[in-house]
This record gives C-alpha cells, structure tokens and sequence, in this order.
C-alpha cells in the first residue's frame, strides 16, 4: 500500500517536532506546537476518561530486573529492551520499561477491592522505551522513547 502523505513531512512543516541525528533515531523532540497539540489531546482525553469513571495513575519509567522476570517480558521482549543501568549503591540491574503492564499490574495489585468495584479503570500515559531496529522505527507511529 502507497501513501502520499507521510505524518513526518506534515511534523516538519508544522513545526510539531525533530529528529535529530544526534539524539537519536526514533527519539523526537518535541516543538512547542507539538506540545500544544499533544496537551490539547490530552486535556480532551482526560475529560473523556473522567466521564467514564477511569482513574489516572502515574509509575516510574525504571523497574528492577525481578519485575520484568516475573512478568516475562524480560524473557519475551528482553531484545527490544535497553540495557540494564546497574545502580551503584544498590548493586541492582534496572531496566527502562518497554510496556506499561508489569507496573499496572503492581498498582491493581495494591488497591484491595470488592468483586463489586469491577470493573476497575485505570489510565496513563506513561513513557516506554523499545531498543528497537532502526529499521522498524517510523516517524512518530514506531518510536524509541
């Protein structure tokens, strides 16, 4: 299938984000227009999601190495993961989340409830990071981070 629109040309233009060759392939930096826009998004969606009874959460962009074992994404996805940063004091391997699950999963696990408060809506728009070939990465639609 042929496109005659592609979302990088029109990201140009608008000025709603770069790729730089220096940050990094898939990793754009966003304009102030793209901010604009990507807070508008936001403030929509989040009225939409109040409405429907979602609750926002907010989890941290590093987990420890026994979280994705337990969750088996380090296992199923461990070649699209960053390295692991090893912390200095703690001596622990520490990875950049490729996926929201395996913290999602902490935060349903904490909040104790009733059959009754099923379903149980949560929302984030949380960051994730995919060493991905650079081949497969596209513009905005497959990015790094």
């Amino acid at each position: 299938m042929s496109y005659q629109f592609d979302h990088r040309q029109l990201a140009d233009e608008m000025k709603i984000c770069v790729f730089d060759e220096q940050v990094g392939a898939g990793l754009p930096l966003w304009l102030p227009n793209g901010v604009a826009i990507r807070e508008a998004l936001e403030a929509f969606v989040k009225h939409r999601e109040h409405l429907l009874g979602y609750q926002r959460v907010v989890c941290p962009h590093l987990g420890k190495k026994s979280l994705f074992e337990a969750s088996g994404h380090l296992k199923s996805f461990g070649e699209n993961m960053f390295p692991p940063m090893r912390g200095a004091v703690e001596q622990m391997d520490y990875y950049l989340k490729p996926m929201n699950c395996p913290h999602h999963h902490k935060v349903f696990s904490a909040m104790p409830r009733s059959y009754r408060d099923l379903p149980l809506r949560l929302a984030e728009y949380g960051q994730v990071y995919r060493y991905e070939n650079s081949g497969s990465l596209r513009g905005l639609v497959r990015a790094r981070g």
